[in-house]
């Protein structure tokens, strides 16, 4: 068994878990696409050169002899060897193969094959390294590099979409399929290829501006806060309905317990920032109101609702 790793499926920024919200704020790399055959190379646990192609750990015959005839074939072994043996680094390298001819026909035609070096991936951290570091590998051992445009940090999603619109414009003029965007620091990577509305100027952003959580988050957090309230006292202490709910909390006890603003206003704020951060919205600035005007049976509903499904 090697250590291959598949290069993950690039999506565009709108297909993102949340739509690239979770973007925002963040150190986005903007390097080149190049048009070719993405082809990686790895040397396994038994010292042998296992050369990939995008969706296979083991590339078709004319894939391999192409790769193994460029230029760049010699000096990517010597990478990992060399890092390997000297410095304990266990690399995987992917690149792409640029061919006479490229796919979309978008890059100009070119005399010989070669293989441009865009990522490696770091086995012992499991992460891609940073572009920094990539450059410095391909300096070190003279291997082509993917060219990074630029770097950008955007505070809403109008900078960002303006951000894609100016880094097209970009690759139509020097004849690249399109870009890549890269989030080093949480390992969050995109592509975009040609489209082009208007452009906007990019600029620093003097705050971030997430969107406002919507009612279905909203809700989900006050369910989840209302279940860890329950869970301080799950059963009746003093009341007269104690006997006929021995083992549960009954629906006026509950609401006792839920209307105790010391005890669940910061259970609610907790849980209010937990799905802020997971789902890259702005915590509610009325989350009191919320609490004082959700009746109760919708959360209990909505959480017998959602445990069911």
């Amino acid at each position: 068994m090697t250590k291959w790793k598949k290069y993950p499926e690039l999506e565009n920024l709108r297909r993102l878990k949340n739509e690239g919200r979770e973007l925002l704020g963040k150190t986005i790399d903007w390097t080149e696409k190049r048009d070719g055959q993405c082809v990686s190379i790895i040397l396994d646990e038994d010292e042998r050169w296992i050369i990939s192609s995008h969706n296979r750990e083991i590339a078709e015959e004319n894939i391999q002899q192409r790769f193994s005839l460029t230029p760049e074939f010699p000096k990517i072994k010597d990478l990992l060897i060399t890092e390997c043996s000297q410095y304990g680094k266990n690399y995987i390298a992917y690149g792409e193969l640029l061919l006479p001819i490229s796919p979309t026909r978008v890059e100009r035609n070119k005399k010989y094959i070669h293989w441009i070096l865009f990522d490696i991936y770091d086995l012992n951290n499991e992460r891609f390294i940073p572009y920094e570091q990539l450059y410095q590998l391909a300096y070190n051992y003279k291997i082509p590099v993917v060219k990074r445009i630029i770097q950008s940090i955007h505070g809403n999603m109008t900078q960002l979409s303006g951000a894609v619109d100016i880094m097209l414009k970009w690759a139509k003029r020097h004849r690249r399929e399109g870009v890549v965007g890269k989030v080093y620091s949480d390992q969050i990577f995109f592509k975009e290829k040609h489209n082009l509305p208007k452009p906007t100027k990019l600029e620093r952003p003097n705050k971030i501006d997430l969107p406002v959580m919507d009612e279905h988050t909203i809700m989900r957090a006050l369910q989840h806060a209302f279940d860890e309230v329950m869970n301080i006292t799950s059963k009746c202490n003093d009341c007269t309905c104690r006997d006929a709910h021995d083992d549960e909390t009954c629906i006026p006890c509950m609401e006792e317990r839920w209307r105790d603003k010391k005890l669940s206003m910061p259970i609610i704020a907790k849980h209010m920032g937990v799905e802020a951060r997971e789902h890259n919205f702005s915590t509610p600035h009325n989350m009191y109101q919320i609490y004082l005007n959700t009746p109760i049976m919708d959360i209990v509903c909505n959480g017998t609702t959602r445990k069911n499904k």
